[in-house]
């Protein structure tokens, strides 16, 4: 039998109020030291949400994330969606694979039911910026930084969740392969990488798995992006190999 799960719209990731509230709770719109460097943009044109295209007409200022003149990452709303439900899921002693701009950090850090995060960041600078900038925020405390590959450091812990953040691109091979390599060094009760929900959304809509294969958050996440109008927009395709290996990769 089908579950049925009430969802109201407040705390919506996928409306723009959202996405606008959560940049506001960043705080930094402007830095530049030691090659690093934060500008922020007004979005116009195409800009995806997580879960499907989108074009922006202005309106929503977006920080971007430099290293070395390199764009590394902005908060657009894609980024502020899909870190949503590891947001949401994250408990207990925690592992956090990638630093980037440290809105996700920040987010976690003020959960009361989180005690202590250990944070794989390979650039010092990366580090050295946060703790300039965010030391003073709720939960900094419990966070360790610790420096370098995190294929090579994050060996023999035992985390109540991973989150691995790492990647450049969306869906990449590496996912896989870090995955068995991380869950078969490590104790880790529960393991996301970033936009596994759009694996999961992808496998759903090829009958790959059901509504029942799915837990109550990630329901709840779908039925608030089902809220939208731009849930009516196609999301690009993902490649149906890559699916039935992180399928059975994952044990979904």
């Amino acid at each position: 039998m089908a579950r049925k799960i009430s969802v109201q719209k407040i705390d919506n990731p996928f409306m723009d109020d959202y996405v606008r509230k959560e940049i506001e709770f960043y705080g930094i719109s402007k830095y530049d030291k030691d090659g690093i460097k934060i500008c922020t943009v007004e979005i116009i044109g195409r800009c995806d949400d997580f879960l499907n295209v989108n074009m922006r007409m202005g309106g929503l200022f977006c920080p971007k994330f430099f290293i070395d003149d390199r764009l590394w990452m902005s908060l657009t709303p894609l980024e502020i969606q899909s870190h949503y439900l590891p947001i949401k899921k994250a408990k207990g002693k925690i592992a956090v694979g990638g630093l980037g701009m440290g809105y996700y950090l920040l987010k976690v850090m003020e959960k009361d039911n989180v005690s202590i995060i250990d944070v794989y960041e390979q650039e010092q600078r990366v580090v050295d910026f946060f703790k300039e900038n965010f030391s003073d925020r709720k939960g900094f405390e419990k966070v360790e930084f610790i420096v370098g590959d995190i294929r090579k450091t994050l060996n023999k812990e035992q985390y109540n969740f991973a989150y691995i953040d790492i990647y450049h691109s969306i869906l990449p091979s590496a996912v896989i392969t870090d995955k068995e390599l991380f869950c078969s060094t490590n104790q880790i009760s529960e393991y996301h990488f970033w936009c596994q929900e759009k694996v999961l959304k992808y496998a759903y809509e090829h009958e790959l798995l059901t509504m029942d294969d799915f837990d109550r958050d990630l329901i709840k996440l779908f039925l608030k992006w089902n809220q939208t109008p731009a849930s009516k927009l196609r999301d690009p395709d993902i490649d149906i190999d890559f699916v039935e290996c992180c399928l059975d990769t994952f044990g979904f």
